[in-house]
């Protein structure tokens, strides 16, 4: 039986960048991994009669190429925010809440009644809270259940909600 063999990591990588003038971004080509970041196959394990796959995010494969190590519990986040760009010069170090920050502060995430899992709008949940209706009442009202009603007004959902916006 043979062996995998791959070419050098940097050969592969470089195989499946694409520049792009007008951004700047190197765009991946390779596979894409949900949330559109690319992967690259790292490696292959033999595990009993098959293989197993291991693969690495293109940007942090990106990272390691050019700027070295990645220090641990550390993530790599794109000044761009494109998460197929693996372009060093986009690319930078944070903590798990940096890159939280970051995304808040640009607007890239979906919040209140954006967010595609969101049952109830903000004017309803102004309405819940202010209501002294029970739980059931409310639920059946808004086409609920009462564990999310409970959830509102105990803050455990909607909690970020700024006061008045509603």
């Amino acid at each position: 039986m043979s062996r995998w063999n791959p070419q050098p990591i940097e050969v592969r990588f470089y195989e499946r960048t694409l520049p792009e003038p007008n951004s700047g971004c190197w765009l991946w080509t390779g596979d894409i991994e949900g949330g559109g970041y690319g992967c690259l196959l790292l490696r292959k394990i033999k595990v009993g009669p098959t293989w197993k796959k291991v693969r690495v995010k293109a940007h942090r494969v990106s990272w390691e190429l050019h700027r070295g190590v990645i220090p641990e519990g550390m993530e790599v986040c794109h000044t761009c925010d494109l998460p197929c760009c693996v372009n060093p010069d986009h690319l930078f170090v944070g903590t798990h809440k940096q890159n939280m920050d970051d995304r808040d502060r640009k607007g890239r995430v979906a919040r209140w009644e954006r967010a595609p899992h969101a049952k109830v709008t903000r004017g309803q949940v102004a309405e819940i809270r202010a209501s002294h209706d029970t739980g059931f009442v409310l639920a059946d009202r808004f086409g609920i259940s009462f564990q999310t009603i409970s959830e509102i007004r105990r803050g455990l959902i909607w909690r970020d909600l700024p006061e008045g916006r509603a």
